[in-house]
Order: structure tokens, then sequence, then C-alpha cells
């Protein structure tokens, strides 16, 4: 969040808004210290100020954010075997009476998830989704917005009975979507397909906003951004989607389920967080993002896979080049090929140099001998500082002093 007030209200850009507001409906790693009545609260606050503004936040919450309020519980169902049962609810977000209320209105205890790990765990999470996902989606769309805020569990008479209520029209949650894809993700290859064209012919004077013209310029978007990811993107024939594809047409439920990794790598279960990634490199294989996350989480259990998963991350482009390149000299470093690491750095350095600070979350290799996680403020110094570390060990002086040069550059 960039703004200073802490308190949601007139003084917060758009973005930060709509940002915020998706986080706190997923329940995402940055609310963890937040109470349930204290993220309600903000989540009602954000809500009556995206109101007062012209964008209806109910609909917003229950169209746009239909994936995020459903991530929660998705968490609940796949991760019941990985993580304990006293540690889940605050994972989660969820209070540990909603946490049990919510497994006996799923019946989330009826299945046993397989070994993190093993061939089947994603299928074990399709599987899962297909179960409920339906029932959960469709009572999202028409339950008391209040208790999408606070995710009370239903009845389990609601939650079927809400599978006889008309679909809302598909339309409509499109442009709800246009308006969560437009003010939170930050690159455009995550929009669905509806925003990217609606925010083209908007750009083109085509189409009406999705909000009061007045915010679209809290946000720009270039139309040869637009173009570019247009082009990148291969155009599919029309099929009649699902109820759950029909809210998710962007892929949000595939990063949500990276969310979950993400918490899972933050309480040291590397092994587990891949096997999300996995699923999620399943559904998407050509996202350079779910390649460097995924060979990051094996780095401190298995170098050589995560290799791999590395330079294919490299191979489809991804960026920011410091962030994977910094994760392959920690997979080199780990199989002691020291020759290869001042390679890839030397590579990156000539031909992928970013002119300003990448900052990350990295590997370091601690006096204990252990890998420890690492906020950095740029990646880039962490590469030249690892650089210079291995020609300092190996006596190579001349590439000593032009890692040394560099680190002194880059201060």
């Amino acid at each position: 969040m960039c703004e200073t007030d802490k308190n949601p209200g007139t003084s917060w850009r758009t973005v930060s808004l709509v940002t915020s507001l998706r986080h706190l409906l997923a329940r995402n790693q940055e609310a963890d210290n937040t109470s349930q009545e204290s993220r309600a609260d903000a989540l009602r606050a954000i809500a009556s100020e995206l109101t007062r503004r012209g964008i209806d936040a109910d609909s917003l919450i229950r169209y746009g954010l239909c994936i995020e309020v459903f991530s929660p519980l998705l968490g609940a169902a796949i991760l019941k075997n990985i993580i304990p049962k006293k540690d889940l609810g605050r994972i989660l977000g969820l209070s540990p009476e909603d946490l049990e209320a919510w497994r006996d209105v799923l019946d989330i205890q009826a299945s046993v998830a397989p070994a993190p790990g093993d061939d089947d765990f994603a299928g074990f999470v399709q599987v899962t989704i297909e179960s409920f996902g339906p029932r959960v989606i469709t009572w999202i769309l028409y339950a008391p917005v209040d208790d999408l805020i606070t995710l009370r569990p239903p009845q389990p008479a609601e939650l079927e009975e809400a599978l006889n209520f008309a679909d809302p029209s598909a339309e409509l949650i499109k442009e709800y979507r246009w308006v969560v894809d437009r003010f939170s993700e930050t690159f455009v290859r995550d929009w669905s397909e509806h925003s990217l064209r609606q925010e083209y012919l908007w750009i083109q004077g085509r189409a009406l906003p999705p909000c009061p013209p007045a915010l679209m310029g809290d946000r720009l978007v270039t139309r040869s951004e637009l173009e570019a990811e247009i082009a990148r993107r291969a155009v599919l024939p029309p099929t009649e989607p699902s109820p759950l594809e029909s809210v998710d047409s962007g892929g949000r439920l595939v990063i949500e389920m990276e969310n979950h990794a993400r918490l899972l790598l933050s309480e040291g279960r590397y092994r587990e967080a891949a096997a999300l990634f996995e699923f999620a490199e399943k559904r998407r294989p050509e996202d350079p993002s779910i390649h460097n996350d995924m060979g990051f989480c094996l780095i401190p259990v298995n170098s050589r896979e995560a290799l791999k998963h590395l330079n294919s991350a490299a191979a489809l482009g991804y960026h920011p080049a410091a962030i994977n390149t910094y994760n392959i000299m920690c997979c080199q470093f780990d199989g002691r090929d020291f020759h290869s690491l001042v390679g890839t750095a030397g590579k990156y350095w000539d031909t992928q140099l970013e002119n300003r600070a990448t900052p990350g979350t990295l590997w370091r290799w601690s006096s204990r001998d252990s890998w420890q996680l690492v906020n950095t403020k740029d990646a880039r110094k962490a590469i030249a500082t690892l650089a210079h570390q291995v020609c300092t060990t190996e006596g190579w002086k001349e590439l000593e002093q032009l890692w040394f040069d560099r680190l002194e550059e880059l201060a």
C-alpha cells in the first residue's frame, strides 16, 4: 500500500482501495495479524468509500471478487492434511469456530487429501474445487454482502437453496471483474479476456468504462501494453463456461492458490508449497511466475529440480530478471558449480541489468549452513554480493575486484 493514512477514506487512491479490498477478502498474508473484527470494519469502510465514488461495492464484492471470497474456503479443504488445525484458522483468517462450521457445511472431513508432493495431489485439488465449488460460488452470488465480509458459515440448507437461484448475467460478472483487473492487477497478462478487450475499446472511445470516467485516470494503462498482450494471446473458440469458470475467467483461482503456497512457504513448508505451485503450473504452464515460484520453493530441498523450473521461468521471460537470476545462482551455489554461478551473474549484468532497485524475498546461505529467507531492497545487490563472495572464496582476484566495483556502482 502506498497510502500514509492507515484508515481507508477520501485520501486513498482507488487503486489502493480495490487492492486492499481484494487482499482482505482473500485473507492474504498481509492481513495475517488482523483480527476478524478489524478486518470486517476495514472492509466495510473501503466498501463505503468505493460506493461514495460511484462504484457499487456490494456488486464488486459479489461479482468481481467472488474468487477471493471463495479462496479461504478452498484453502480450508486442501490444506487440512498439511497444516495443523490449530494453525489453519489463523493462516486463513478464520476463527476456530467458523473453520469448524465451514468444514461441516462443506463436508470437508469426508475426504482425505493425498500427501503433499504425491502425484495425485494436483488431481485432489481439482476434484475438491469441483465438488463444492459450484455451491459456494452460487451462495456468494446471492448471500448478504455482510456475510461475505465476515465469511459467516451458512446453514447447509442455505447452501443447497442457493443452487436454485437463477444465474446472474455473465456480462455483469465480467464488468465488475474489469474493475478488479484494472485497479488491482499489476500486469495486463493477468487480466481476463473481457477486461483486456473492453479496456482497449475504451481507450479507442468505443466502449463505456466500468466505473465513473473520472476514476479511470487513477491508473494509466497504455495502448501499447494492451496491444502487446492482445498479440500474445491465442484466440480460442468460445465455449460455454461452467459456473466456476464464469467468475474465474481471468484465472484468479490459480493466483489465489499461489497465495496459499506462499503462506506455506512462510511457515517453512517448502515441499507443500511446491505441491500447490505444481497444481497452478498444470493450469497455467506458460506462466513464468509460477515456474519461478515453484523453483524458489524447491531451492532448500532439491536445488537440482529447482533449477529446471527456474530455467523454464527464464525461457518464458520472467521479470524482474534479477529475482530469477539470483534464484538460479542459489541452485548453482548449492551444487558447488561456482564457475556457472559467476557466469550467470555476468550474463545478467551484461544483458539484463535493470536500471532500478528490485525488491523481493530471497534465500540466503547462513552461517548455520542452511538457507534462510530474507527480504531485500535490491536483488541486483544480492547478485553482486553472492558473486563477489564466491570469487573471494575461490581466490579469483580479477573477478573479485570486478564484482566489488559493481557493488560500489550500485551503492
